[in-house]
């Protein structure tokens, strides 16, 4: 069993050792939950900037859930081209991204350019997934582990290896369930 701080029930249902990934060193675990987070690991390289950002997928949007938004942030084409610039403008060497859809993973990919690998992983049963994309000459070696929140719930964990200029970098990025009564 897995409880992560401020979280309760989370169970994995692939246990650690069935990984060639794993044990994770060196591993900078990245967690949003509809926010944005950017991390500089100057220590560990000697400039890199990593951002983890909940897209909020299409799928997901409820105009009841976001009474102060207009109707045209919640508009999914105009909403897309807003996030394809935002990332853009962030200029990050890692991203990080969670309720991300198919679609929009590859125009992200098609964003970035032949600069940046990337990397996608879906949710069983849901229309979103996490993508991971890495300013970076190989490809990413990647794996995912799927773990529950409740019994129906899917919930994963994208975990790539990304090499930078010789050296290893391990990128967790995963989207933990939202608890509306512990928030």
């Amino acid at each position: 069993r897995m409880k992560p701080r401020g979280h309760t029930n989370y169970q994995l249902r692939k246990p650690y050792s069935k990984s060639p990934f794993m044990p994770y060193r060196s591993c900078i675990l990245v967690v949003c939950f509809l926010s944005l987070v950017a991390v500089d690991a100057t220590s560990l390289f000697a400039q890199l900037r990593i951002v983890s950002y909940n897209i909020l997928a299409d799928a997901y949007i409820r105009r009841g859930r976001y009474p102060n938004a207009s109707a045209t942030a919640l508009e999914p084409t105009a909403r897309r081209q807003r996030l394809l610039d935002q990332l853009t403008h962030m200029r990050a060497d890692i991203y990080c991204l969670q309720e991300v859809e198919p679609g929009v993973h590859d125009a992200i990919s098609d964003q970035l350019g032949a600069s940046f690998h990337g990397h996608y992983a879906g949710r069983r049963g849901r229309p979103d997934g996490c993508s991971i994309f890495a300013r970076t000459d190989t490809p990413l070696e990647c794996d995912t582990l799927h773990y529950a929140c409740e019994a129906k719930d899917d919930r994963l964990a994208l975990i790539a290896n990304v090499n930078l200029n010789g050296r290893t970098l391990q990128v967790v990025s995963t989207h933990l369930r939202w608890q509306r009564h512990s928030t």
